[in-house]
């Protein structure tokens, strides 16, 4: 079986039984080992799906836009960031369009769902 990964696979994954977990997953913690002592600034998280990467650098005082291709997953993110503690990330969806502009941090991390750190 083959398939596209298009925006319409991402959705039906973001949408199926792997999406609850996939939407309370804790940041990469690679990641956060890596960047903890930076100084904030602007960061692109390409691929964000449900925001645990970009929610953990905007509570850090990061100016984050998330993006994803899967609608379904920027849901999950809207649902998990924290506004009224300050946590504020830019979502948008689509391929590339609208993320113009340069940034201090760029961000394509895997997800832990299943790993262990």
């Amino acid at each position: 079986m083959t398939h596209a990964f298009d925006d319409e696979y991402w959705d039906q994954i973001w949408s199926g039984e792997r999406a609850a977990a996939m939407a309370t997953s804790e940041p990469n913690p690679h990641l956060a080992r890596e960047l903890s002592d930076l100084v904030p600034g602007t960061a692109l998280d390409a691929g964000c799906g449900g925001g645990a990467e970009a929610i953990w650098l905007a509570s850090r005082g990061w100016r984050v836009i998330g993006a994803d291709i899967a609608a379904a997953a920027l849901g999950h993110a809207v649902e998990r960031a924290d506004v009224d503690r300050g946590v504020h990330v830019i979502l948008l969806s689509g391929r590339g369009k609208g993320f113009c502009g340069g940034y201090d941090l760029g961000v394509f991390a895997e997800g832990t769902m299943g790993a262990s750190a």
